[in-house]
Order: structure tokens, then C-alpha cells, then sequence
């Protein structure tokens, strides 16, 4: 999930031209809640923008490939028959 996270990040900082900021060495509650009012909003936006945009690539391979599938079924189904 932590790659998920930042590649969201990335993204909604990209969309927004925000400069992304960079994690600190160590890695802190107290810094995470201090950063979380300027996280958040380029957090969420990429996590819409990558949700949308990779279910949507998701579907359309899973429909390629059913009716791929499908049409390779029918073609043996025909081979048998005939």
C-alpha cells in the first residue's frame, strides 16, 4: 500500500502543480499530522484520478478478453460439430 500512497500523491501533486514534498528520514506521527492539511487534497484527487482511470482500463481488458474468450469458444464449439 505504501507505493499505492505515494503514487497517488504523485499523481495529484502533478495534476494540481503542487511541488510534492519529500518524506523525512524519519518517518513520524507528529510529522504525518502536521502535514496531513497539505496532503490531503493532492492525496485524494489522485486517488479519484488513478481509481477512475485504472478500473476503467481494467474493464475495457476484461471485456477484450471475455470476448475474446467467448469467440474462441464458439470457433472450437463450430471445429467440434462440423
Amino acid at each position: 500500500m505504501p507505493v499505492v500512497f505515494v503514487c497517488t500523491y504523485m499523481t495529484g501533486a502533478w495534476l494540481m502543480n503542487v511541488p510534492p514534498r519529500s518524506l523525512p528520514d524519519d518517518l513520524s506521527w507528529e510529522w504525518i499530522s502536521g502535514q496531513l492539511s497539505t496532503l490531503w487534497q493532492p492525496f485524494l484527487l489522485g486517488s479519484v484520478v488513478l481509481g477512475l482511470v485504472l478500473g476503467a482500463l481494467a474493464y475495457c481488458l476484461t471485456m477484450g478478453y471475455w470476448r475474446w474468450w467467448v469467440a474462441h469458444q464458439w470457433k472450437k464449439r463450430k471445429q467440434r460439430r462440423a
